[in-house]
């Protein structure tokens, strides 16, 4: 929506339909994140909400939904910043450790480092960073940051390059 917005060349589009249905889905996360009866998710997955609902908190002025969004990121920092828990079950074929739980952290934290540096909340962006930094490098613990050694066979005949690749 920011993206179409800011990019909309003599109106040729028309995000009326994308931002109601953005509002609509960002009442309804907020509404349950907010609520009494919410506690700490299962798995990583719903990390997915917060860089959503921080972008929708400045798209429509509502600081509910970054108020939701903050306090998803502080049940992650919670439970995964001191590693009593790993980053675990963000993807629906994964019922272990993995990357992309990690990763929906530090889409989140980005986020939220974003709108920090857009308020100017300097005790905001040190705690946003220090948080991203971390589940960054959890993310690359998953992930080959080097070409491997292959043996003879089709990888090394074709010049096969990890880098990148993860190691799952």
């Amino acid at each position: 929506i920011r993206f179409a917005e800011k990019s909309n060349v003599k109106g040729r589009l028309d995000t009326s339909k994308w931002r109601r249905f953005a509002e609509k889905v960002a009442d309804a996360m907020a509404c349950d994140i907010l609520s009494n009866v919410w506690k700490k998710p299962l798995s990583t997955g719903p990390g997915f909400m917060v860089a959503p609902l921080t972008v929708a908190s400045e798209i429509f002025g509502k600081e509910r939904y970054l108020a939701a969004a903050k306090k998803l990121a502080a049940v992650f920092e919670h439970r995964y910043f001191g590693y009593d828990e790993v980053y675990w079950g963000g993807t629906l074929d994964a019922s272990c450790e993995d990357k992309e739980g990690a990763y929906a952290a530090f889409q989140g934290y980005v986020e939220l480092l974003r709108h920090a540096v857009r308020v100017k909340d300097t005790a905001a962006e040190r705690k946003y960073s220090r948080l991203a930094r971390h589940s960054m490098n959890m993310m690359l613990t998953y992930t080959m940051v080097w070409d491997a050694t292959y043996p003879p066979g089709r990888l090394s005949d074709h010049a096969f390059k990890s880098t990148g690749w993860t190691v799952v």
